[in-house]
């Protein structure tokens, strides 16, 4: 079941920037993508995967475990993701930014970097 609502509401997310998203070259839209994937994301491998977990691990002075489960206990909440603005930034990185709303009701606004590494864009520390 928790799978199922992981998929709906990611679909959902997925859905609600369709317009904006037009707008996007194909490497701001890729980037935006992978903010949705690792916000929406529940599984610590797929999050490592879509980071430098190394770099995270570090900044918020933590450990793989702790950072896992906080990212975990934090993302079982997201209900969707709305992309407001993806920057492209110099060196390959891209800034993005969205609106996140909560299965709590809340909604909170996010910006992360990525930055793309072989091809595949990756949230960073910086």
């Amino acid at each position: 079941m928790k799978h199922l609502i992981f998929a709906l509401a990611f679909a959902l997310s997925l859905t609600s920037t369709v317009a904006w998203a037009q707008d996007l070259s194909e490497q701001e839209k890729s980037a935006a993508n992978a903010f949705k994937v690792f916000w929406a994301s529940t599984n610590c491998a797929d999050m490592r995967k879509l980071s430098d977990w190394p770099q995270l691990v570090a900044k918020m002075h933590s450990n793989d475990k702790e950072l896992c489960d906080s990212l975990v206990s934090l993302h079982q909440f997201v209900q969707q993701v709305d992309v407001t603005g993806v920057q492209l930034l110099p060196g390959d990185k891209a800034r993005v930014s969205a609106n996140i709303s909560m299965l709590t009701g809340t909604s909170i606004k996010q910006q992360d970097t990525f930055t793309l590494v072989g091809g595949k864009w990756l949230l960073s520390a910086q």
